[in-house]
């Protein structure tokens, strides 16, 4: 391929917002992901956390807060809501955003991360994917960490493909999109070889593509790769059972 790579890098100065009319689409309030299993130990204490919440009030305030600028106490209010309502993997979006605007790098990481091992599983959009994704990218540029640029870019070409393919299955673009995607994935696996991420979205972009062959030998290698891995509960199902 020679066609320069779609970029999936954006502004990183939209504002956060908990309103459906949010300025950036890619978090766009109200959706939920599905249900996230947590541990059993935790069930009885999160039960009781989120009996005590009103969560239609606890978020009206929060977005109150964030129109006043006062984002150091919107963010309290926005993590006690993921906290008792982690299944709800788009605030947990928006909370990451949150972290960005005040500069709380690793957090923002940690929920960025955290949203797209869990989002395949739960019926998490592409667009809102490509998103985070995006926001890896910028960071992973800003930090000088090649490993973590190619693989996310590559992940947001991947997610930017499923959506043009579910809006029309026969747009010459998602198969354009899907080549670049792998050219970044497969700069990854030269940078880490021993993760199995890169090569469980490579399987998944020679599935979309038709190609069997290759699918199958990076997810044999995803597999092979996953003991020592970081993929989630909900990666490590979709793995072993396709």
């Amino acid at each position: 391929m020679t066609d320069k790579p779609v970029s999936v890098v954006r502004d990183a100065s939209s504002p956060v917002s908990l309103r459906p009319a949010a300025s950036d689409p890619a978090l766009g309030a109200g959706g939920s992901g599905g249900e996230v299993t947590t541990p059993p130990a935790r069930t009885v204490s999160r039960s009781r956390a989120t009996s005590a919440i009103d969560a239609p009030a606890l978020l009206r305030q929060v977005a109150q807060q964030l129109d006043a600028g006062q984002y150091d106490v919107a963010l309290t209010g926005l993590r006690r809501y993921v906290e008792a309502f982690p299944q709800h993997l788009t605030m947990r979006a928006h909370l990451a955003e949150l972290h960005l605007r005040l500069g709380q790098i690793p957090e923002a990481m940690e929920h960025l991360e955290y949203y797209l091992t869990q989002a395949p599983l739960h019926g998490e959009t592409a667009q809102h994917r490509v998103h985070c994704h995006t926001r890896l990218v910028e960071l992973a540029v800003a930090q000088g960490n090649d490993y973590a640029e190619h693989l996310h870019r590559g992940g947001g070409l991947l997610a930017l493909a499923e959506q043009i393919q579910r809006q029309d299955p026969d747009d010459p673009a998602a198969q354009r999109i899907l080549f670049q995607a792998i050219a970044e994935l497969k700069q990854a696996v030269d940078r880490k070889p021993s993760e199995a991420r890169p090569h469980f979205w490579l399987a998944r972009c020679w599935d979309l593509l038709g190609q069997s062959q290759p699918a199958r030998e990076h997810r044999a290698k995803a597999r092979h790769l996953a003991p020592q891995s970081d993929l989630s509960e909900a990666e490590l199902t979709i793995l072993f059972r396709e």
